[in-house]
């Protein structure tokens, strides 16, 4: 209040002392801050009153309270639930709290505290909602995977909360209230909720990041270097991809005249099969924001239009940025040419049909992905690869688990530390961990091995132009947010 702040929030959540201290589950002190609900919240209304007897009646005073701590999805009975929390918020308001504002989860159920995409949208309104109808005059905010204002909108329209928290949504537009009040909701960049930014932070221990937004923390690098159009150019950007598409946002951004080549009959490259396995939906929307970027600039597209060199040398550019991707990587195996062999790109996009029977090769978490999509479908499906366990590629520890717990979900049968033997019409000889030579008889290996970037292109092109550039897969197979921040850079150097 001092330094010129209208107001203080109070962690009372997601696991910390005061959630702790408030769960029945966790607090077995049998001193005056356990026991009943009132022992339990004492230290939590003890700092409420202090902190309101230090400052103004006009100085926000804010709670974040743990509305359920959902451990009841574990089978627990002993955990904190909406009741309690109703009770709480009524303690808090007598005592002075302006508002507060409702998230749920603790460290045992944390995939609640900061929801992935398989997760429902607005999840916590079930907790305000109760928390309303019980008649709370306190103004009750609701945080939990509201990424479109539509969403925001009904939730306040309905009456289940007062107000809308958003974190993640803000990291990948920061612009989101403006663009929702301006009446441009085409226009956010949306969430995908693939916890990009948590695990960069917690697990890799780098700077915070976000895969549809990389230039998180980079802004004043970027916004300097956007608008230094000295004159207009014509930019060629080979790929339809995120990373090509990116690129030719910026670069009509900056004022080029600017085309874009796909050789398949849509925009969207690895980005359409990606959001195809059950969970992934939300990239669907950031396909879409893309898309209406694309178009609302001006970028011209020519889709069925493959790159050679002699196509672009016919379009003259002045400059040239290739984002044609990758191909699939077939592993060295006897009869990997079969008829009955597919790559996991031709399963999720509808291109190939397998049959009732499957062997999905490669243990990634693309792997894993194939083999939860073709199970969700009722197909019987057996998960072999040459690592120890399933999805270590998947650095965040919750997206890994929900891997993890899908595959036992879907009795997806699992052989980890196999060696691939031959492949005939009939299946596939493989050696087990054990060393025992074992024969899956099956319809269809899907192969979900990996990636090789596809450089021909780039190779032929380099020093032709005078501006040129490669970013995505076709430099070095990796995830979105490389592909995605290699565009916007190669794109801002124009």
């Amino acid at each position: 209040m001092e330094a010129g702040f209208d107001g203080v929030m109070i962690h009372g959540a997601n696991g910390y002392l005061l959630c702790e201290l408030l769960s029945p589950r966790l607090n077995k002190r049998t001193d005056e801050y356990g026991g009943s609900l009132k022992g339990r919240a004492k230290y939590l209304l003890d700092i409420v009153r202090e902190v309101r007897a230090k400052t103004s009646p006009d100085f926000a005073v804010i709670l974040r309270l743990m509305g359920d701590d959902r451990t009841s999805t574990l089978g627990a009975t002993d955990g904190f639930g909406i009741k309690d929390c109703i009770e709480v918020c009524k303690l808090v308001e007598v005592n002075g709290i302006t508002a507060i504002d409702i998230t749920s989860g603790t460290q045992e159920t944390s995939d609640w505290i900061g929801p992935a995409g398989y997760m429902p949208s607005g999840l916590n309104t079930d907790i305000t909602a109760a928390i309303k109808k019980a008649g709370i005059k306190t103004p009750i905010s609701v945080a939990g995977k509201i990424e479109a204002p539509a969403l925001a909108e009904e939730i306040l329209a309905d009456g289940k909360a007062d107000f809308i928290s958003l974190a993640r949504p803000l990291i990948c537009d920061p612009y989101w209230p403006t663009k929702a009040k301006e009446g441009r909701p085409e226009d956010i960049r949306p969430c995908i909720y693939d916890k990009r930014c948590i695990e960069d932070v917690v697990a890799d221990f780098v700077p915070l990041s976000c895969t549809v937004n990389p230039i998180i923390g980079k802004e004043r690098e970027f916004t300097a270097k956007l608008p230094r159009l000295t004159r207009k150019k014509r930019v060629l950007v080979l790929g339809g991809g995120p990373g090509g598409m990116q690129a030719a946002i910026i670069a009509a951004q900056k004022g080029h005249d600017v085309t874009l080549y796909e050789k398949g009959s849509k925009l969207g490259g690895q980005l359409i099969v990606a959001a195809v396995p059950p969970g992934k939906e939300d990239f669907n929307k950031f396909l879409d924001y893309l898309k209406v970027q694309v178009a609302k600039l001006g970028v011209k597209v020519v889709l069925n239009k493959e790159a050679t060199p002699e196509v672009v040398k016919k379009f003259a550019p002045d400059s040239v940025i290739v984002a044609v991707g990758s191909t699939p990587f077939v592993p060295d195996i006897p009869g990997i040419n079969g008829k009955n062999v597919v790559n996991c790109r031709e399963v999720l996009s509808g291109e190939k049909k397998v049959g009732k029977k499957v062997v999905v090769l490669g243990g990634g978490y693309v792997g894993c992905e194939t083999s939860i999509f073709l199970a969700a479908k009722g197909l019987d499906v057996t998960f072999v690869f040459r690592s120890v366990e399933p999805a270590l590629d998947v650095r965040w520890w919750e997206n890994r688990k929900h891997y993890l717990d899908k595959l036992k979900e879907y009795n997806i049968k699992i052989m980890p530390q196999v060696k691939y033997g031959q492949i005939t019409p009939k299946g596939i000889k493989l050696t087990d961990k054990e060393g025992k030579e074992v024969f899956l008889e099956t319809d269809n290996i899907v192969l979900a091995t990996g990636a090789t970037p596809d450089k021909a292109l780039g190779e032929s092109l380099k020093g032709k132009y005078p501006e040129f550039a490669e970013v995505g897969d076709c430099v070095e197979p990796r995830r979105m947010r490389e592909a995605i921040e290699e565009g916007i850079w190669a794109a801002v150097a124009l």
